[in-house]
């Protein structure tokens, strides 16, 4: 605790999530200045929990940028820690639906594979297109994760540098910009559950403009979120 979310922002409460565990506001806090998430696991599947925000406003095409911290074991935003098994650590945008129309993962960092950047693009729930880089350590400091998204075109970039476009079926509806972190216990994705440790995630800033004409951007300290056009 220590702290609220900015206005427009809300955590969620969940049973049954990504990866079979839950999400609870309780694992968010702002004691450090900044938005701080953590995971916590038992070794099975339905005992991690973990923490997810989500943003009221469906946003289309512009420039989205991250400033994350992805998890690991330091309590201590800018501490040294080790991201372990069973963990992913992601900032993104999803419509909802059954399928969603929108999701780009911007990024997802495995927990089993924690030095890989991962993005990837869904359209209508059917994955189409994926890219992975690497970086080292990601677990230790802040790092800037932007997309441009625009008709046919999603640039990924990463600390200013442009790493890959995808231009493979790009998804069209607005979606809500969406942090989480959430618990894994499978070797598939994220890797086995590691039980009694505590993985902490930071971000720091988050930034949204539509070419200039519908901007949003807040530092996770609390400063409001503000629009200078109606949304999308």
């Amino acid at each position: 605790s220590g702290g609220a979310l900015p206005s427009g922002w809300a955590a969620t409460t969940a049973t049954g999530v990504e990866g079979g565990g839950s999400f609870s506001p309780s694992h968010i806090s702002f004691s450090q200045g900044v938005m701080q998430m953590n995971v916590t696991q038992d070794g099975t599947t339905a005992g991690s929990v973990g923490a997810e925000v989500e943003y009221n406003q469906l946003f289309g095409y512009g420039t989205y940028s991250w400033s994350m911290q992805a998890a690991g074991t330091s309590a201590t935003q800018g501490g040294s820690g080790s991201a372990v098994s069973g963990q992913i650590s992601s900032t993104f945008q999803y419509s909802g639906g059954n399928p969603s129309p929108t999701e780009i993962d911007s990024p997802e960092i495995e927990g089993q594979f924690p030095t890989q950047i991962e993005w990837t693009t869904w359209l209508n729930g059917i994955r189409s297109d994926f890219h992975q880089t690497t970086l080292a350590n990601p677990q230790n400091t802040y790092h800037i994760y932007k997309y441009i998204w625009a008709p046919g075109s999603i640039g990924f970039y990463l600390d200013g540098s442009l790493i890959w476009t995808s231009t493979t079926n790009v998804p069209t509806a607005p979606a809500h910009p969406i942090a989480n972190l959430w618990g894994t216990n499978s070797t598939s994705f994220g890797g086995l559950a590691t039980a009694g440790v505590t993985r902490y995630m930071y971000i720091n800033a988050f930034s949204y403009s539509n070419c200039g004409s519908l901007s949003a951007s807040h530092t996770a300290s609390g400063t409001p979120v503000t629009y200078t056009a109606p949304a999308i």
